[in-house]
Protein backbone atom coordinates (compact mmCIF):
# COMPACT_ATOMS: atom_id res chain seq x y z
CA UNK A 1 0.00 0.00 0.00
CA UNK A 2 1.34 3.41 -0.99
CA UNK A 3 1.30 6.03 1.72
CA UNK A 4 1.47 9.76 1.31
CA UNK A 5 4.61 11.25 2.81
CA UNK A 6 4.29 12.91 6.18
CA UNK A 7 5.48 16.49 6.30
CA UNK A 8 6.66 17.97 9.59
CA UNK A 9 6.33 21.69 10.33
CA UNK A 10 8.29 23.25 13.13
CA UNK A 11 6.58 25.06 15.97
CA UNK A 12 8.58 28.16 15.04
CA UNK A 13 7.12 28.09 11.53
CA UNK A 14 3.59 27.81 12.86
CA UNK A 15 4.17 30.71 15.23
CA UNK A 16 5.54 32.74 12.34
CA UNK A 17 2.44 32.00 10.25
CA UNK A 18 0.17 33.10 13.08
CA UNK A 19 2.13 36.31 13.55
CA UNK A 20 1.96 37.02 9.81
CA UNK A 21 -1.81 36.58 9.78
CA UNK A 22 -2.17 38.75 12.84
CA UNK A 23 -0.10 41.50 11.24
CA UNK A 24 -2.16 41.55 8.02
CA UNK A 25 -4.76 44.34 8.30
CA UNK A 26 -8.36 43.49 7.48
CA UNK A 27 -10.39 46.54 6.46
CA UNK A 28 -14.10 46.31 7.08
CA UNK A 29 -16.53 48.37 5.03
CA UNK A 30 -17.42 51.69 6.62
CA UNK A 31 -20.40 53.74 5.48
CA UNK A 32 -19.43 57.41 5.50
CA UNK A 33 -22.45 59.66 5.06
CA UNK A 34 -22.24 63.10 3.54
CA UNK A 35 -23.80 65.82 5.73
CA UNK A 36 -22.45 68.95 4.02
CA UNK A 37 -24.83 71.75 3.04
CA UNK A 38 -25.02 73.36 -0.39
CA UNK A 39 -21.92 73.33 -2.56
CA UNK A 40 -19.25 71.90 -0.27
CA UNK A 41 -15.81 70.26 -0.60
CA UNK A 42 -15.41 66.48 -0.27
CA UNK A 43 -12.10 66.87 1.58
CA UNK A 44 -13.57 68.98 4.39
CA UNK A 45 -13.91 66.37 7.11
CA UNK A 46 -16.67 68.22 8.98
CA UNK A 47 -18.95 67.54 5.99
CA UNK A 48 -19.12 63.89 7.02
CA UNK A 49 -21.02 61.96 9.68
CA UNK A 50 -17.69 60.43 10.71
CA UNK A 51 -16.32 63.88 11.59
CA UNK A 52 -12.57 64.00 11.11
CA UNK A 53 -12.60 61.46 8.26
CA UNK A 54 -13.75 61.77 4.65
CA UNK A 55 -14.77 58.80 2.50
CA UNK A 56 -12.06 57.03 0.55
CA UNK A 57 -8.31 56.61 0.42
CA UNK A 58 -6.01 59.03 -1.42
CA UNK A 59 -2.90 56.90 -2.08
CA UNK A 60 -0.90 59.58 -3.90
CA UNK A 61 -1.27 62.22 -1.21
CA UNK A 62 -2.31 60.53 2.07
CA UNK A 63 -3.92 63.73 3.38
CA UNK A 64 -5.08 64.20 6.94
CA UNK A 65 -8.56 62.79 7.40
CA UNK A 66 -8.53 60.21 4.62
CA UNK A 67 -10.59 57.07 5.08
CA UNK A 68 -10.20 53.60 3.57
CA UNK A 69 -10.31 52.15 0.07
CA UNK A 70 -13.25 49.98 1.23
CA UNK A 71 -15.41 52.95 2.30
CA UNK A 72 -18.97 53.36 1.02
CA UNK A 73 -20.01 56.92 0.16
CA UNK A 74 -23.56 57.66 1.23
CA UNK A 75 -25.84 60.67 1.74
CA UNK A 76 -28.01 61.10 4.82
CA UNK A 77 -31.75 60.91 4.04
CA UNK A 78 -32.43 64.51 5.08
CA UNK A 79 -29.46 66.05 3.29
CA UNK A 80 -30.22 68.49 0.45
CA UNK A 81 -26.67 69.12 -0.79
CA UNK A 82 -26.49 68.81 -4.54
CA UNK A 83 -22.90 69.74 -5.44
CA UNK A 84 -19.82 68.03 -4.01
CA UNK A 85 -16.41 69.09 -5.31
CA UNK A 86 -13.26 66.99 -5.01
CA UNK A 87 -10.05 69.00 -5.33
CA UNK A 88 -7.92 66.54 -7.27
CA UNK A 89 -5.04 69.01 -7.27
CA UNK A 90 -4.82 68.55 -3.49
CA UNK A 91 -4.89 64.77 -3.96
CA UNK A 92 -2.01 64.99 -6.45
CA UNK A 93 -3.78 62.63 -8.82
CA UNK A 94 -1.93 63.58 -12.01
CA UNK A 95 -1.12 60.33 -13.77
CA UNK A 96 -2.80 58.21 -11.13
CA UNK A 97 -5.86 57.57 -8.99
CA UNK A 98 -6.90 60.47 -6.78
CA UNK A 99 -9.47 58.67 -4.64
CA UNK A 100 -10.29 54.99 -4.05
CA UNK A 101 -13.65 53.86 -2.64
CA UNK A 102 -15.49 50.61 -2.20
CA UNK A 103 -18.70 52.00 -3.68
CA UNK A 104 -21.42 54.66 -3.58
CA UNK A 105 -24.94 54.32 -2.18
CA UNK A 106 -27.42 57.09 -2.93
CA UNK A 107 -30.78 55.97 -1.59
CA UNK A 108 -31.92 59.08 0.25
CA UNK A 109 -35.58 60.04 0.46
CA UNK A 110 -35.51 63.66 -0.73
CA UNK A 111 -35.56 64.60 -4.41
CA UNK A 112 -32.26 66.48 -4.73
CA UNK A 113 -29.81 65.45 -7.45
CA UNK A 114 -26.30 64.95 -6.14
CA UNK A 115 -23.45 65.95 -8.45
CA UNK A 116 -19.85 64.94 -7.75
CA UNK A 117 -17.15 66.70 -9.76
CA UNK A 118 -13.47 67.62 -9.87
CA UNK A 119 -13.13 71.13 -8.45
CA UNK A 120 -9.54 71.47 -9.64
CA UNK A 121 -9.02 73.41 -12.85
CA UNK A 122 -5.49 72.07 -13.33
CA UNK A 123 -5.49 68.32 -12.59
CA UNK A 124 -7.65 65.66 -14.23
CA UNK A 125 -9.24 63.63 -11.45
CA UNK A 126 -9.79 59.89 -11.22
CA UNK A 127 -11.95 57.92 -8.79
CA UNK A 128 -11.51 54.15 -8.54
CA UNK A 129 -14.41 52.03 -7.30
CA UNK A 130 -13.41 48.55 -6.11
CA UNK A 131 -16.91 47.26 -5.34
CA UNK A 132 -18.64 46.78 -2.00
CA UNK A 133 -21.57 44.92 -0.49
CA UNK A 134 -24.46 47.38 -0.71
CA UNK A 135 -28.05 46.42 0.03
CA UNK A 136 -26.78 42.83 0.49
CA UNK A 137 -25.38 42.73 -3.08
CA UNK A 138 -21.63 42.11 -3.38
CA UNK A 139 -19.41 43.89 -5.94
CA UNK A 140 -21.72 46.90 -6.17
CA UNK A 141 -20.00 49.98 -7.57
CA UNK A 142 -22.91 52.42 -7.37
CA UNK A 143 -26.48 52.05 -6.15
CA UNK A 144 -29.02 54.79 -6.88
CA UNK A 145 -32.48 54.32 -5.41
CA UNK A 146 -34.84 56.22 -3.13
CA UNK A 147 -35.85 59.59 -4.58
CA UNK A 148 -32.49 61.00 -5.67
CA UNK A 149 -30.42 61.00 -8.85
CA UNK A 150 -26.62 60.96 -9.02
CA UNK A 151 -24.34 62.58 -11.59
CA UNK A 152 -20.58 62.03 -11.71
CA UNK A 153 -18.64 64.90 -13.32
CA UNK A 154 -21.87 66.84 -13.40
CA UNK A 155 -20.66 70.43 -12.96
CA UNK A 156 -16.95 70.07 -13.52
CA UNK A 157 -14.24 72.69 -13.84
CA UNK A 158 -11.73 69.87 -14.20
CA UNK A 159 -12.22 66.37 -15.59
CA UNK A 160 -13.41 63.56 -13.32
CA UNK A 161 -12.92 60.03 -14.62
CA UNK A 162 -14.02 56.71 -13.15
CA UNK A 163 -11.87 53.57 -13.00
CA UNK A 164 -13.40 50.11 -12.62
CA UNK A 165 -11.39 48.46 -9.84
CA UNK A 166 -13.67 45.41 -10.02
CA UNK A 167 -13.60 43.39 -13.26
CA UNK A 168 -17.39 42.91 -13.21
CA UNK A 169 -18.94 45.37 -10.80
CA UNK A 170 -22.61 46.36 -10.60
CA UNK A 171 -24.40 49.64 -11.28
CA UNK A 172 -27.84 49.29 -9.68
CA UNK A 173 -30.39 51.99 -10.57
CA UNK A 174 -34.04 51.68 -9.54
CA UNK A 175 -37.18 53.48 -8.38
CA UNK A 176 -37.34 55.73 -11.46
CA UNK A 177 -33.94 57.27 -10.72
CA UNK A 178 -31.02 58.06 -13.06
CA UNK A 179 -27.29 57.53 -12.66
CA UNK A 180 -25.30 59.70 -15.09
CA UNK A 181 -21.56 59.19 -15.64
CA UNK A 182 -20.16 61.91 -17.90
CA UNK A 183 -16.46 61.28 -17.29
CA UNK A 184 -14.35 58.67 -19.06
CA UNK A 185 -14.54 55.14 -17.61
CA UNK A 186 -11.27 53.20 -17.63
CA UNK A 187 -9.71 50.10 -16.06
CA UNK A 188 -6.47 49.30 -14.20
CA UNK A 189 -3.50 48.35 -16.35
CA UNK A 190 -3.38 44.65 -17.20
CA UNK A 191 -7.07 43.99 -16.54
CA UNK A 192 -10.18 43.65 -18.68
CA UNK A 193 -13.01 45.25 -16.74
CA UNK A 194 -16.67 45.58 -17.56
CA UNK A 195 -19.86 45.94 -15.54
CA UNK A 196 -23.44 44.77 -15.12
CA UNK A 197 -26.38 47.18 -15.04
CA UNK A 198 -29.22 46.05 -12.77
CA UNK A 199 -32.43 47.71 -11.59
CA UNK A 200 -35.39 48.90 -13.65
CA UNK A 201 -34.20 52.49 -14.14
CA UNK A 202 -31.61 54.33 -16.27
CA UNK A 203 -27.81 54.44 -16.45
CA UNK A 204 -26.55 57.20 -18.78
CA UNK A 205 -23.00 57.12 -20.16
CA UNK A 206 -21.58 60.29 -21.68
CA UNK A 207 -17.82 59.75 -21.76
CA UNK A 208 -15.38 58.33 -24.28
CA UNK A 209 -14.64 55.11 -22.42
CA UNK A 210 -11.63 52.81 -22.71
CA UNK A 211 -12.54 49.72 -20.66
CA UNK A 212 -12.40 46.44 -22.58
CA UNK A 213 -14.70 44.08 -20.69
CA UNK A 214 -18.28 42.90 -21.17
CA UNK A 215 -21.20 45.23 -20.47
CA UNK A 216 -24.30 43.31 -19.40
CA UNK A 217 -27.66 45.07 -19.35
CA UNK A 218 -29.58 42.78 -17.02
CA UNK A 219 -32.47 45.15 -16.39
CA UNK A 220 -33.61 48.68 -17.08
CA UNK A 221 -32.29 51.16 -19.62
CA UNK A 222 -28.79 52.00 -20.83
CA UNK A 223 -28.64 55.47 -22.39
CA UNK A 224 -25.65 56.33 -24.60
CA UNK A 225 -24.47 59.89 -25.31
CA UNK A 226 -21.11 59.04 -26.85
CA UNK A 227 -20.11 56.76 -29.72
CA UNK A 228 -17.44 55.22 -27.45
CA UNK A 229 -19.64 54.91 -24.35
CA UNK A 230 -19.37 51.09 -24.40
CA UNK A 231 -15.57 51.09 -24.44
CA UNK A 232 -14.08 48.38 -26.66
CA UNK A 233 -15.97 45.40 -25.29
CA UNK A 234 -19.25 43.66 -26.09
CA UNK A 235 -22.77 44.55 -24.98
CA UNK A 236 -25.05 41.74 -23.81
CA UNK A 237 -28.79 42.33 -23.33
CA UNK A 238 -30.45 39.99 -20.87
CA UNK A 239 -34.04 38.85 -20.77
CA UNK A 240 -35.08 41.65 -18.40
CA UNK A 241 -33.37 44.47 -20.29
CA UNK A 242 -35.77 47.26 -21.20
CA UNK A 243 -33.87 49.33 -23.74
CA UNK A 244 -30.57 50.63 -25.12
CA UNK A 245 -31.08 54.26 -26.05
CA UNK A 246 -29.01 56.23 -28.56
CA UNK A 247 -29.68 59.47 -26.73
CA UNK A 248 -27.75 61.85 -29.02
CA UNK A 249 -27.83 62.36 -32.77
CA UNK A 250 -25.00 61.24 -35.07
CA UNK A 251 -23.74 58.46 -32.81
CA UNK A 252 -22.05 55.45 -34.41
CA UNK A 253 -21.89 52.52 -31.98
CA UNK A 254 -19.33 50.08 -33.37
CA UNK A 255 -19.44 47.54 -30.54
CA UNK A 256 -20.81 44.01 -31.01
CA UNK A 257 -24.06 43.20 -29.25
CA UNK A 258 -25.72 39.96 -28.19
CA UNK A 259 -29.49 39.91 -27.56
CA UNK A 260 -30.86 37.07 -25.47
CA UNK A 261 -34.33 38.55 -25.19
CA UNK A 262 -35.52 41.74 -23.54
CA UNK A 263 -38.36 44.15 -22.99
CA UNK A 264 -38.14 46.71 -25.77
CA UNK A 265 -40.20 49.23 -23.82
CA UNK A 266 -43.53 50.41 -25.13
CA UNK A 267 -44.92 49.10 -28.39
CA UNK A 268 -42.76 50.31 -31.29
CA UNK A 269 -40.07 51.78 -29.00
CA UNK A 270 -37.57 49.06 -29.82
CA UNK A 271 -34.97 47.31 -27.69
CA UNK A 272 -32.44 49.57 -29.46
CA UNK A 273 -34.07 52.99 -29.54
CA UNK A 274 -33.06 56.23 -31.29
CA UNK A 275 -34.22 58.98 -28.94
CA UNK A 276 -33.58 62.39 -30.62
CA UNK A 277 -36.43 63.92 -32.60
CA UNK A 278 -34.07 64.90 -35.45
CA UNK A 279 -30.87 63.51 -36.97
CA UNK A 280 -29.82 59.90 -37.21
CA UNK A 281 -27.83 57.25 -35.41
CA UNK A 282 -25.90 54.15 -36.47
CA UNK A 283 -25.19 50.82 -34.83
CA UNK A 284 -22.35 49.50 -37.00
CA UNK A 285 -21.30 46.67 -34.69
CA UNK A 286 -22.46 43.10 -35.29
CA UNK A 287 -25.75 42.20 -33.58
CA UNK A 288 -26.40 38.58 -32.62
CA UNK A 289 -30.03 37.82 -31.74
CA UNK A 290 -30.58 34.69 -29.64
CA UNK A 291 -34.08 35.62 -28.52
CA UNK A 292 -36.93 37.95 -29.40
CA UNK A 293 -37.81 41.14 -27.52
CA UNK A 294 -41.05 40.69 -25.66
CA UNK A 295 -42.38 44.15 -26.59
CA UNK A 296 -41.59 46.97 -28.97
CA UNK A 297 -39.44 45.01 -31.43
CA UNK A 298 -35.68 45.16 -31.87
CA UNK A 299 -35.37 48.70 -33.30
CA UNK A 300 -37.48 51.80 -32.75
CA UNK A 301 -37.55 55.60 -32.81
Amino acid sequence: MRQNPIRFVSVASLVGMVLLLAATPIHAQTIRSWTGAGASPWLTTTNWSTSGTFAGSAPNANPTGEGSSTDIFSITPTNTATTIGINMNTLASAGGVGLILGGMDVSKTNTATASIFDSSSTVAGLIQLNGATINSVANTLVRVAGSANLTLAGVSTGTLGLRLGNTNGIFDVSNGRTLTINGAISQPSGTSSGFTKTGASTLTLGGSNSFTGLVTLSAGTLSLNNSFALGTGTLSLGTNATQVSLASANLDIARPETVTGGGGGASGAGLIHFTPSTGSGTWSGNITVNGSPTAGGLFGT
